[in-house]
């Protein structure tokens, strides 16, 4: 059934492992989605809001605990930032993303209340992508 509203993102529920077909795209060196990559990170936000939605539902079924997931934040090499601020960046971009897919679950369950949300996403700052 998700499969359908959710191609970007899928779950193999018996390992818990969330597959991204492709990944919230950021400016270099900033916080800000670039938008020319892809015009739409709602889209993206929302369709991982969906699948832990449905995960934690089945869970919330076999009267179990809801599941806590990593949002994680990489960036680039620039030659010119040190590892410290390399390791912000990527925390930041976390942090940002863990609050827009935050955002979009409270939206689907018709509520504003976005921390209980925020406490099933925990931002980890990656720092340098290695390739």
């Amino acid at each position: 059934q998700l499969g359908m509203s959710c191609p970007f993102v899928s779950m193999d529920l018996p390992s818990f492992a969330i597959h991204m077909q492709r990944q919230f795209a950021f400016k270099a060196g900033s916080t800000e989605y670039d938008l020319e990559v892809d015009p739409e990170p709602e889209v993206l936000a929302g369709q991982v809001a969906r699948v832990l939605l449905a995960c934690n539902q089945q869970l919330r079924a076999s009267f179990m605990e809801p599941l806590v997931v990593a949002v994680e934040g990489h960036c680039a090499e620039d030659g010119n930032s040190s590892a410290e601020e390399l390791q912000q960046l990527s925390l930041s971009r976390a942090q940002k993303a863990r609050k827009d897919i935050a955002s979009r679950m409270a939206s689907i369950q018709g509520t504003r209340d976005k921390a209980k949300f925020e406490a099933l996403l925990v931002a980890r700052g990656m720092g340098v992508q290695e390739k």
